[in-house]
């Protein structure tokens, strides 16, 4: 059994039973992602294809937001499981007698243990390590003086995430979060890996 497996059995044993003494708590959050577009290696890929007078630019950043199901130990250790979903990413090229374009879109399912320092009666230090399983989709089209192409491309697959962020306690019942994770090298050998990072604010109900 992988890993994730592993953290996804421990988490649905824990979810299983009612003699724990804990937080269950449901959390969402929104932010920014910024995706890695590998801009660099697609130019050159271009260029070794024969483009000439290329001019590229990339938009790497999109709106992020996640929901998730968590329980919490005790003060210092949580569990959850989520999903994330990242937007997308854009390339676009122009080149002598023809253009080129590429989107990514990316989601997936979490699973992370939740390691956390109290300070004070009110806020709270975390780290977070997990993993996810995600689905990245590109999509290419390229014109050019022979004509036109197009193609999608995907991998399923899990990839490592680590994060930190800061929360604070409004009630003993709702809290608020932010949040910077990191994923990292998400996709394969289809569609290309990249990192993406998010930068979150979220809030929790615990019952």
């Amino acid at each position: 059994m992988t890993r994730p497996s592993l953290l996804c059995s421990a988490l649905l044993s824990l979810a299983a039973s009612s003699a724990l003494a804990g937080d269950f708590y449901v959390g969402a959050s929104i932010g920014r992602s910024s995706v890695d577009m590998g801009r660099s290696e697609t130019d050159a890929a271009l260029v070794s294809a024969g483009a000439t007078g290329l001019r590229s630019s990339v938009d790497e950043h999109d709106t992020h937001y996640g929901l998730s199901l968590g329980y919490q130990l005790n003060p210092y250790l949580a569990f959850e499981l989520g999903y994330a979903d990242f937007g997308g990413a854009r390339y676009r090229a122009g080149f002598t007698g023809g253009t080129a374009r590429a989107q990514i879109d990316a989601h997936g399912w979490t699973a992370s243990v939740l390691g956390i320092l109290p300070v004070g009666e009110k806020f709270s230090l975390f780290g977070r390590l997990g993993g996810i399983h995600a689905k990245v989709e590109v999509d290419v089209d390229v014109t050019g003086p022979g004509g036109a192409a197009a193609g999608t491309a995907q991998d399923r697959d899990w990839s490592g995430l680590y994060g930190a962020g800061v929360g604070y306690a409004l009630t003993p019942s709702i809290g608020l979060r932010g949040e910077f994770t990191r994923y990292e090298s998400l996709g394969g050998s289809n569609t290309g890996s990249g990192d993406i990072d998010t930068w979150s604010l979220g809030a929790i109900l615990r019952f």
